[in-house]
């Protein structure tokens, strides 16, 4: 994942989605992410995992 600043087009943060135990890292395969109504979260979904993210890419809940 990564947040982009759309005024200059520069990447500010990025973060690999996590390998559950067990499996191999990097993760490959198709990932979702949708915004929270709020624009302050985001939901990233993989086939093995579903994490929640606040707008500096931290980890809230996985």
């Amino acid at each position: 994942l990564c947040v982009w600043s759309i005024d200059l087009w520069e990447k500010k943060k990025s973060r690999f989605i996590p390998a559950p135990p067990g499996r191999p890292s990097p993760l490959v395969g198709e990932t979702r992410v949708q915004f929270h109504n709020d624009q302050t979260h985001l939901l990233a979904v993989h086939e093995t995992q579903i994490i929640i993210y606040d707008g500096k890419l931290e980890c809230l809940r996985s």
